[in-house]
């Protein structure tokens, strides 16, 4: 969860470098049951530039990235992989100029201890 979790705040970190304001609006882990089940809720959202559709649709696909230099594109492609593996589900929603917001649900199992 950590990695996952890092990956997203550092996107978010990223994409508020060139606005005039930048901020992550917010990041937060919220653990919730609901239907009787325990759910493991994370959230970034960020003030930056935002994604075009296009970008939007790619930003999954492993090594692509919008980033020059070194940087190989495996971050968003990595968390996608790892909170599948969790039984989990991810959703990314964007807008040029209005910021991102990346959500992440996974289930979590609780177990009793046999007294």
């Amino acid at each position: 969860m950590q990695l996952v979790l890092s990956e997203l705040v550092q996107n978010a970190l990223t994409a508020v470098e060139t606005t005039d304001r930048p901020r992550v609006v917010r990041a937060s882990v919220v653990h919730r049951p609901i239907f009787r089940r325990n759910v493991l809720f994370l959230e970034v959202a960020d003030n930056g530039v935002g994604m075009t559709p296009e970008i939007l649709r790619k930003a999954k696909t492993p090594f692509f990235s919008t980033r020059a230099g070194n940087h190989v594109g495996l971050g968003l492609t990595g968390c996608s992989q790892m909170v599948s593996t969790l039984n989990g589900r991810r959703f990314i929603g964007s807008k040029p100029g209005m910021g991102t917001v990346a959500k992440v649900r996974i289930p979590i199992r609780t177990h009793r201890l046999a007294s």
